[in-house]
């Protein structure tokens, strides 16, 4: 069960990472400033919060078209095919979001994007936005996507 601790907003900058750990440690704080509470600290109640949504390796030992995704993206949504079951943690506007992203790289209209070559993987990107990391492979005749993820400390394990 943790705690609840008044510390005021200088002594929480003064000494951060005395509070991370007492944080990591299921403390929580009330941080003050001029005796009045502005916001409070606490642990995360879930560390399972994040999630894979869609490994498609799974499906196929690279990864699936591109094509495919988009197709499992515009059609109603059916659980029949194993691609869109992998979706079906999507909201909508996650939905939407993965869309516009994987049109957005497939036609190379990538300036703005968070795109980055993933170390360690010869051929292996991810784009990023918000909480949403797609892993893909691309080169000049095909578009594999990967992996959809919620980011988290697992995100590129296993890849």
């Amino acid at each position: 069960m943790s705690t609840n601790t008044t510390v005021s907003l200088k002594e929480l900058r003064e000494q951060f990472p005395k509070y991370i750990e007492a944080i990591s440690k299921g403390q929580s704080f009330t941080v003050v400033k001029r005796s009045k509470p502005i916001f409070q600290l606490n642990p995360i109640s879930d560390e399972g919060n994040w999630q894979t949504i869609a490994d498609f390796t799974t499906i196929e030992d690279n990864g699936i078209k591109a094509e495919d995704v988009l197709a499992a993206l515009e059609t109603e949504f059916i659980m029949a095919d194993k691609i869109k079951k992998l979706l079906a943690k999507l909201n909508s506007q996650e939905r939407e979001l993965v869309k516009l992203l994987i049109l957005r790289v497939k036609l190379d209209d990538t300036l703005g994007l968070d795109i980055k070559q993933l170390k360690g993987h010869s051929g292996l990107f991810r784009v990023r936005k918000g909480r949403l990391r797609i892993v893909y492979r691309k080169d000049a005749n095909t578009f594999l996507i990967v992996r959809i993820d919620r980011r988290n400390e697992k995100t590129y394990k296993d890849l």
